[in-house]
């Protein structure tokens, strides 16, 4: 295995001190075109449409090509904005059960699709890991931008979030950095990412960490987990930074290895420390049992957002 295509390299930390805003985030790109594309679907209470987005990286002056979807309710008071982070499979059953309820109640939905890459295994993975992250941070920022200006009328000063796995690592990021955000609910997520990377049991990520270690000639875990943070700037702990940490809802799973439970229980506690109680659910489930458990919960997200939006 020379090299990966990333759909999915969301596992990544920060320094806290380094990143406290979007704005930090965004500061190296240029909008450059926004495209609502195609509606792919029709429905009775709401209108889905296939959009995409490009991007200039002002540093290495790349034009970085996005796409998302985006459910827009068929009527006219609409409520506020959501952005529907999608777990590391992509948008699947979970990501369009979930738009559907939130549509059909007069949420629209942002669902943005990561960009695809190919990182090779060298000295630069790391670095090159951390930089996915930022462009994908910024495709949903300029994502929002571009409906906005499409739609003024699109309320996008108080957002909710929601995700489930990768997807809740992004949303908790996210949440952090933007505080337009004001509710996020996330399944198994998990903070602390360069000990996460390390001990996650998923077995593409797995063959990812072994084919990086052996380019890297590290050969013990602990060692690889030390050089990752010497690399990697972003992490979900950063959701600490939000003013309105006290409106996160969690989905917890004593018995995962993909996002280790060790994980979860450490995003869980950055909140705490900060003197805030998540609204938590904790399960004896496998991840994928977990993650779909925001599909058995749709109606506390319904009610969790009409709430605090």
């Amino acid at each position: 295995m020379k090299n990966l295509i990333v759909t999915f390299i969301l596992f990544v930390t920060t320094n806290v001190f380094a990143l406290n805003n979007i704005k930090d985030v965004i500061t190296d790109f240029e909008a450059k075109s926004f495209d609502m594309g195609d509606v792919i679907k029709d429905k009775r209470h709401y209108r889905v449409n296939n959009g995409g987005l490009t991007i200039l990286e002002r540093n290495s002056q790349e034009r970085l090509s996005f796409h998302f979807l985006f459910y827009k309710p068929n009527r006219s008071n609409l409520k506020s904005l959501v952005v529907l982070s999608p777990n590391i499979s992509g948008v699947t059953f979970l990501e369009r059960r979930l738009a559907h309820r939130l549509a059909k109640e007069g949420y629209p939905v942002l669902i943005p699709c990561s960009l695809v890459e190919v990182i090779p295994f060298d000295e630069e993975t790391a670095s090159k890991i951390e930089r996915k992250i930022r462009r994908d941070l910024a495709g949903t920022f300029f994502a929002i931008a571009g409906l906005k200006r499409q739609m003024p009328y699109l309320k996008t000063n108080k957002m909710g979030l929601v995700g489930a796995s990768l997807g809740g690592i992004q949303s908790a990021m996210l949440y952090g950095l933007d505080h337009r955000f004001q509710a996020l609910f996330v399944a198994v997520a998990g903070g602390d990412t360069p000990s996460l990377y390390r001990d996650t049991q998923r077995e593409d990520l797995v063959d990812f960490r072994n084919c990086h270690m052996k380019a890297l000639g590290i050969t013990n875990l602990g060692e690889y987990e030390s050089y990752l943070r010497d690399f990697l700037y972003l992490d979900p702990n950063l959701i600490i930074n939000n003013p309105l940490v006290k409106n996160v809802a969690m989905v917890i799973s004593d018995k995962d290895n993909v996002v280790p439970t060790r994980n979860q229980w450490i995003l869980w506690k950055k909140i705490r420390s900060i003197g805030v109680h998540p609204k938590t659910f904790i399960l004896e489930k496998s991840h994928v049992r977990s993650a779909l458990e925001l599909i058995l919960k749709e109606k506390f997200l319904i009610n969790w957002f009409a709430r605090k939006l």
